[in-house]
């Protein structure tokens, strides 16, 4: 598993998904400056189902594995990521909590290396705000690159998984 870190100022431009801050290891920000602006995510994130003074952030996954994001705030914290872009956003996990009082909101899902991810961050209540820290952790998954005899159903399992991506936006190289 890896965990780098890296801090970052208070967030005031990154109030829109086209404005999305790059997200490296962790960040601490105030959301109270954010506005709502994101739609609610009802199949995906339970009891209030959307991201109230949501700041946006783009992830490229540093590993092909599961991805967990965690955020912890003096006010409930919600986070929801989406695959695509900010044109054609589509939420894949979503830290669907059953209360909304000040504990870590925290979501996993399958990414792949290299590949970018929206982060939308904020609180689960809405007129709640604050100072947050944002922090992933990636934990690698083996997958042999030529699947043995009778390994269909398993790469089929994983495409379904979402650990091999198909037409998603790869980061560009630097």
């Amino acid at each position: 598993m890896k965990n780098l870190q890296i801090e970052s100022g208070p967030p005031i431009n990154n109030d829109d998904c086209p404005d999305a801050f790059i997200f490296y290891q962790i960040e601490t920000f105030d959301s109270s400056l954010w506005t709502t602006d994101g739609l609610p995510e009802p199949g995906l994130c339970g009891p209030g189902n959307n991201v109230f003074q949501d700041g946006w952030f783009i992830y490229t996954a540093e590993c092909s594995g599961l991805v967990t994001f965690t955020m912890d705030g003096v006010f409930g914290t919600r986070i929801l990521v989406y695959d695509g872009h900010c044109g054609l956003l589509v939420p894949i996990a979503c830290s669907a909590d059953t209360g909304c009082g000040p504990e870590k909101a925290t979501v996993t899902f399958p990414a792949e290396e290299d590949f970018e991810y929206i982060l939308r961050v904020g609180s689960c209540e809405e007129g709640q705000s604050g100072v947050a820290t944002l922090a992933v952790s990636c934990a690698t998954i083996q997958v042999p690159a030529l699947p043995p005899a009778g390994a269909v159903c398993l790469i089929a399992s994983l495409l379904l998984a979402g650990i091999f991506a198909l037409g998603r936006r790869k980061a560009p190289a630097i």
